[in-house]
């Protein structure tokens, strides 16, 4: 059975966006003209053609709705679509288009950030413009390089949609290219945006309680961030790495202590500490990891527990040896 979302869910929710970003957008511009009495700047004018490119984007799912792509048994290249090639070669035009107004509003959100960090930043501040205008730049490459992988890296542009003609058509690598340069582009942007205010929040003109109260709102976000990062952790594996889960809590080189594995209880138990008799052998607690990390690192949907487990080892026969 298909997880993925219906073509109904996918309208609802990402017209309820565009809704909630239209309402904001309107009342930036009613504070601006009618509160304020004042001209809209060029920020707010960025803001109002992203939110019709963004609005542009939102409309093609209507689209897909229609021709019956946004059935959740497909995939993202549509090729186990089960429908004729005239149809295909359709909705492939369609998507590929949708990925222009798709560029362009993510370029522009950055755009109308970077304007306001244009206000923000004195004139007096040398090093710290020449950084918020190298990250100006870089956003401008970044958008064009996206578009040009768009246009170029399938080129002729009838080689996305031709399925008439098999030996024409462009082969899945293009799209997959297209999509992780362009997300890593667009990510690196991200942070770089996040980044750019410490520069000059330290600088700002501000009493001492409010740098205090600033500082600790960031502290709990941020450490709010650190928090969620171990539970990125399967993301971290590569695989066929030195490390490996599945094996050992240490790394797959020779070690002075023994690995035992114990397959009926799904556990590793290795020996760290000395046993009561003052040898090498088993200690009363012992690192064991859970056996769903060992398949593929990417699924922990079988434990909610802790990835390193302390298991109780029976010390009562040692015990008695020791009596004895």
């Amino acid at each position: 059975m298909s997880t993925a979302p219906s073509g109904a869910a996918v309208l609802a929710v990402v017209f309820t966006l565009v809704a909630v970003a239209f309402a904001i957008i309107v009342a930036r511009i009613y504070l601006r003209l009618v509160i304020q009495k004042q001209r809209l700047v060029p920020a707010d004018w960025i803001r109002i053609v992203a939110w019709l490119s963004a609005f542009a984007t939102a409309s093609f799912d209507i689209v897909y709705t229609v021709e019956g792509s946004l059935d959740p048994a497909n995939n993202y290249t549509l090729v186990n679509w089960d429908v004729p090639p005239e149809k295909l070669e359709r909705v492939l035009k369609i998507t590929w288009a949708s990925m222009i107004p798709f560029f362009t509003t993510f370029y522009l959100c950055k755009a109308s950030l970077l304007v306001v960090y244009l206000q923000l930043f004195p004139p007096f501040m040398n090093k710290r413009r020449m950084v918020l205008w190298a990250v100006v730049v870089y956003c401008v490459c970044a958008f064009i390089a996206s578009i040009c992988l768009q246009l170029f890296l399938c080129f002729p542009i009838e080689r996305n949609w031709s399925v008439m003609d098999p030996e024409k058509v462009c082969d899945d690598w293009s799209l997959v290219t297209t999509f992780q340069v362009a997300w890593a582009l667009h990510f690196i942007g991200s942070l770089a945006l996040f980044a750019l205010p410490f520069l000059v929040l330290y600088k700002l003109n501000m009493r001492p309680k409010v740098k205090i109260e600033l500082w600790s709102a960031l502290d709990v976000y941020i450490g709010l961030i650190i928090a969620c990062l171990p539970a990125l952790r399967p993301y971290l594996r590569r695989k066929g790495s030195k490390y490996s889960y599945g094996e050992s809590a240490r790394p797959t080189g020779s070690s002075a202590h023994p690995v035992r594995r114990t397959a009926d209880r799904g556990f590793q138990e290795i020996d760290e500490t000395p046993s009561l008799e003052g040898g090498s052998g088993p200690g009363p607690w012992a690192v064991s990891n859970s056996p769903e990390l060992g398949a593929t690192g990417w699924t922990d949907k079988k434990s909610n527990s802790s990835d390193v487990e302390l298991v109780s080892l029976d010390v009562t026969a040692a015990k008695d040896r020791m009596h004895v």
